[in-house]
């Protein structure tokens, strides 16, 4: 069962200067590899979580936003400056980077959602890893909210399989299947990585 924990606190700093929700969609989408990943996900993450009875209770217009929001804490003024880096990020602007799961959430919150909201939960958990290793809450396993297990497929597969400023090279679709099943049980749920591979075929002609 999912839970909630709240992960490390915010830096002052960043809380000062927390964008809206409409100015932190608008940074986001001055990035053209950003713009494209929140123009393929959502298809993607509604035709998979269609495979799963439990996320029935979410209609495709909410999943849809959830997808959209899902990396709204990067539209940070702080951490948005820290996307277009080609080299490998240093320690601290590592730091910053894992905080925005929890710059996201608060955007949402302050924007008038609430932690059970699939847009929260996808916001917040998405980088949470199987074995507990992920951030920001640490979460294990099956206390990882099913919509955000789900979606950290989509999202790793749509991102392996497009350029982005730090990686050199593309992905191909059997290569991305190659790297989901080298991280099963320890960073993606093993069941929502079988079930993406097995269906993945009909997915693309839903799509």
């Amino acid at each position: 069962m999912s839970r909630f924990l709240e992960g490390p606190p915010i830096p002052q700093v960043l809380l000062s200067t927390m964008p809206s929700l409409l100015m932190a969609r608008e940074n986001l989408a001055a990035l053209d590899f950003m713009k494209q990943h929140n123009e393929t996900t959502p298809k993607l993450f509604v035709a998979f979580a269609r495979r799963f009875e439990e996320m029935s209770i979410y209609k495709d217009e909410i999943l849809e936003d959830a997808a959209r929001l899902h990396d709204i804490g990067k539209g940070h003024p702080f951490i948005a400056g820290l996307l277009s880096i080609k080299d490998k990020l240093d320690n601290a602007q590592e730091y910053i980077m894992h905080l925005h799961p929890a710059v996201g959430r608060q955007i949402l919150l302050n924007a008038g959602h609430e932690d059970i909201d699939p847009q929260v939960q996808v916001a917040y958990s998405h980088h949470e890893n199987w074995d507990g290793t992920g951030y920001p809450q640490g979460l294990r396993g099956e206390e990882i909210p099913l919509i955000a297990r789900v979606f950290s497929v989509v999202d790793a597969f749509d991102a392996m399989t497009h350029a982005r400023p730090y990686r050199k090279g593309v992905y191909t679709s059997e290569q991305a299947f190659e790297e989901l099943k080298k991280f099963r049980r320890t960073q993606f749920d093993p069941e929502v990585v079988k079930t993406f591979i097995e269906n993945f075929s009909a997915i693309q002609k839903e799509l």
